[in-house]
């Protein structure tokens, strides 16, 4: 597995994709097509990780996931959360404390993030139904400027 490969240094996802290449060179049968192997290279790094399984373990009784997020070397404090490059995964068994302090202000601010769009869609929501004049069952197709 290329976190584990990875260790202490953990990794990112262009050097996911390379390690990926490297294996698919090693056995075109893996990849038989570049933009494949790519396509599931990116699906592979960007699945969640495990929370179950026997190699996990707990801490308070809370579950260490199978990795953490944290910011990549050279990026303060992941400040584009939507650029993968800006972040690497780290293996559970490779993971400190500041790893786990890191991933978990990254999930903090994803989710502050998500709720602030979802404020907005909310109060647009809201604007339509005054729009409508309560009725709800109306197209919005009926309702644009």
């Amino acid at each position: 597995m290329y976190l584990d490969d990875a260790g202490t240094l953990g990794g990112s996802a262009s050097g996911f994709r390379v390690w990926v290449a490297r294996r698919a060179a090693d056995d075109p049968r893996l990849f038989p097509y570049e933009g494949l192997r790519d396509e599931a290279a990116t699906k592979a790094w960007e699945e969640q990780p495990r929370k179950k399984g026997p190699d996990l373990f707990s801490i308070g009784g809370k579950v260490v996931p199978e990795y953490l997020t944290r910011p990549a070397k050279g990026f303060v404090d992941g400040d584009d959360l939507d650029d993968s490059d800006q972040f690497e995964k780290v293996a559970a068994r490779f993971a400190t404390v500041a790893d786990g302090i890191d991933d978990a202000t990254i999930k903090l601010r994803q989710a502050a993030r998500a709720s602030a769009a979802a404020e907005l869609d909310m109060q647009a929501a809201e604007a339509w139904r005054r729009k409508a004049r309560g009725d709800v069952a109306r197209f919005l197709r009926d309702l644009k400027d």
